[in-house]
Parts: C-alpha cells; structure tokens; sequence
C-alpha cells in the first residue's frame, strides 16, 4: 500500500513539474534606452553581431518580439532599443532576449527615448511587484519618504523622468516619484502608444 501511494505521489510531481516546465512564466521588457517605432509592411530587418558584420538573421517587423504591458494604438511596432551607434540601433529581436544591430533610416521609423516618451503620458504600473513599487516617494530614490500609495492598474499621468524614476500626478490629485524601470532594468508600467 505504501510502495503504490509513493509510485502515486512519484507520477504526480513529475507530471505537474513536467506542467510547470513546459509554460515558463514571462519575464518582463527590458527597457533599453528607449523604443523604435516601426512601420508593419517594412521589410525584413537585416540584424548584425556588430554594425556591418556578421549578419546574424533577417526577420520582418512582425516578427520581432511582443512587448508586454505596452500597447500599440497605431500599426507601428515598437521594438526595445538597448543602444545606439551612429547609423545603428542595438534592439532585442527574439522572445529569448538575443540582441543585435539594424541599421537606422529606414523609412517610417521613429526612435524615443524614455524621458520623451513617458513625459506627459498616462501609465500604470503593472501587477505583481514588490510593494515598494506602489508607493509614491517624494524623491527620486528608493530611501526617499512615502507619500502615498497608489493604487494598482490605476493610471498616472507623466510630469517628467529623472533616471529610473518618474515624478508622476494620481487621480486624487497626489504627486510624487515611482519607478518605471526596476534596479535590474526591466519596466514595471504599462501604457499605450
């Protein structure tokens, strides 16, 4: 009886492990320095190891990565931009993070960077974090003074940016700082484009 009762138990973790293994949960964006804005019909990106070399893949926009939490509300597609060269922009490409080099002047295409982009923008944090993230500070550090709480999922609108962090306006008429990148620089809001 004991022997079939850990054959059982044996079947059903490996089972259920096998489950968990098979659906890994998402880690959130990277943030980068900002987000390319590219036309859908453009066509395939050449994307290199280094500018002008090595080409590693050529992928159409489509393609490109799913951006959680950031919703496109135009047909561009926006794609994480980590870095800049003159004539190159560094982006993620694939769901495993890989990044590479694609050439910049392509037709349609736009690049902000995260100070211009989240300024005078409605964002919301997402869901999930540490409860530190749902405090409002009154200084752009993680030491600084609450404020106030915020509430999850509500929106906030954008007066400026200082590094990671954000001086953002409430509903209830409460200002302060949060973060939109967490210490290992991955976003923690969500908006729409």
């Amino acid at each position: 009886m004991i022997f079939r009762f850990a054959i059982i138990l044996f079947v059903t973790l490996v089972l259920t492990s096998e489950l968990n293994a098979a659906q890994p949960l998402k880690a959130r964006v990277p943030g980068g320095i900002g987000l390319l804005l590219l036309q859908p019909d453009h066509k395939e990106l050449a994307i290199y190891r280094e500018p002008h070399l090595s080409r590693i893949a050529d992928k159409p926009v489509t393609s490109l990565p799913q951006l959680q939490f950031i919703t496109a509300t135009s047909p561009q597609v926006p794609i994480i931009v980590t870095s800049r060269k003159p004539g190159f922009y560094r982006i993620v490409y694939d769901d495993a993070e890989r990044e590479g080099w694609i050439e910049t002047g392509k037709s349609g295409e736009q690049f902000l960077r995260w100070a211009d982009l989240l300024t005078g923008r409605k964002v919301s944090l997402i869901t999930g974090l540490r409860k530190e993230y749902y405090t409002l500070k009154n200084s752009p550090t993680p030491a600084a003074a609450t404020v106030a709480p915020i509430e999850k999922g509500k929106p906030v609108a954008v007066i400026s940016v200082e590094g990671n962090w954000m001086q953002v306006i409430t509903e209830a008429n409460t200002s302060g700082w949060i973060r939109w990148q967490d210490e290992n620089g991955r976003l923690v809001i969500g908006f729409a484009i």
